[in-house]
C-alpha cells in the first residue's frame, strides 16, 4: 500500500480508492473526491507538510503556504471546531444548489442556522437550479 493510500484510509476515504481499483475508475474516483488530498500527500511526502493534533485530538495536517498563510487539513466534526480568529474560512461540500443537504453540507447548514441559507439562496445561479457548479466555489458569510 503507497503512502497515498494510507492517507486516503487514515482520512476516511472510500475502499473504492484503494490501489487494486480499476486505474481507468481510480482517475475518476480521485478526480470528484480526494484531489485536495493527493495534492497535498505529495506537499507531505516533499516535507512541506506536518502532522498534529488539535481540538479533541483529532488528526489534522498543516502546511504552511507563505510566511502570513497556513493550511490545515483535519478530520473532525467540522461544526465542533472553534473559531478563535485564527481561522479565515472552512470549505463545505454542498451541491451545486447550495441549499444544504446531508452530510456534512447538512451538518454545517444546521450548525449555522438561517443565515446562511439565506446567504446561498441570494447567490445567483448560473443556470436554473446551480448556483455553484461543480469544480467552482462561492464565498458567504
Amino acid at each position: 500500500m503507497t503512502s497515498f493510500h494510507r492517507l486516503l484510509s487514515k482520512f476516511g476515504f472510500p475502499k473504492s480508492l484503494s490501489p487494486r481499483s480499476n486505474p481507468r475508475n481510480l482517475h475518476r474516483r480521485l478526480r470528484t473526491q480526494a484531489v485536495p488530498v493527493s495534492i497535498n500527500s505529495k506537499m507531505q511526502a516533499n516535507g512541506r507538510g506536518s502532522r498534529g493534533s488539535s481540538n479533541g485530538g483529532e488528526d489534522s495536517v498543516n502546511f504552511r503556504l507563505s510566511p502570513s498563510s497556513d493550511l490545515r487539513i483535519q478530520k473532525g466534526d467540522i461544526t465542533r471546531w472553534s473559531v478563535d480568529g485564527s481561522s479565515d474560512a472552512i470549505v463545505n461540500p454542498a451541491n451545486e444548489r447550495m441549499l444544504g443537504g446531508g452530510g456534512a453540507d447538512g451538518a454545517v447548514h444546521r450548525a449555522a442556522g438561517p443565515e446562511l441559507r439565506t446567504a446561498c439562496y441570494n447567490v445567483r445561479e448560473v443556470r436554473p437550479g446551480v448556483r455553484c457548479p461543480t469544480g467552482e466555489a462561492r464565498i458567504t458569510p
